[in-house]
């Protein structure tokens, strides 16, 4: 049997590189102090990590790409996060 490191909060050592590195990217971005970033998703995918979602501001999506930019394996990130709607309070329903 094959173990891992299963630390609470952590990934499994033995993860699929791209399933460690979405988690990677969205833990990241959900921890974030920023309400906003925890609606973004990550796809990865031979060295590129797709950042979805739909954003209030261009503020939020450099923010994004800024989180998880240096992820061990990402070569490229497309960022392809919307921004819309910039009236806060449509957010908070």
């Amino acid at each position: 049997m094959l173990e891992t490191n299963t630390l609470p909060g952590s990934t499994p050592t033995t993860a699929n590189p791209s399933t460690r590195i979405e988690a990677e990217a969205e833990r990241r971005l959900h921890g974030s102090s920023s309400f906003f970033l925890r609606k973004v998703t990550c796809e990865y995918h031979e060295g590129v990590l797709v950042l979805r979602g739909q954003l209030p501001s261009y503020h939020h999506k450099q923010m994004a790409q800024e989180l998880v930019f240096r992820i061990e394996g990402v070569e490229r990130i497309e960022n392809r996060i919307d921004v819309v709607d910039a009236d806060p309070s449509t957010w908070l329903g």
